[in-house]
């Protein structure tokens, strides 16, 4: 049986160049987390101000409801 060329070399040769390949790959997922989490630190937890909800403004006329099902 003949082996690709690729895999000629050693079982932990194989290992490390396919730990070396995902540690690549994560590490633009690992600059946004990262990122993420900073900008997360900068905001403060508590409002500056007092929290006022949105209310929309009072319907000038009387909300009727229609029900659809006898």
């Amino acid at each position: 049986m003949v082996r690709a060329a690729g895999l000629t070399g050693s079982p932990r040769r194989f290992a490390a160049t396919v730990a070396m390949l995902v540690a690549l790959a994560s590490l633009p997922m690992l600059a946004v987390f990262t990122a993420g989490a900073t900008a997360l630190a900068r905001t403060s937890a508590v409002p500056g101000g007092p929290v006022v909800p949105f209310l929309a403004p009072p319907s000038p006329a009387p909300v009727v409801l229609v029900d659809r099902h006898p």
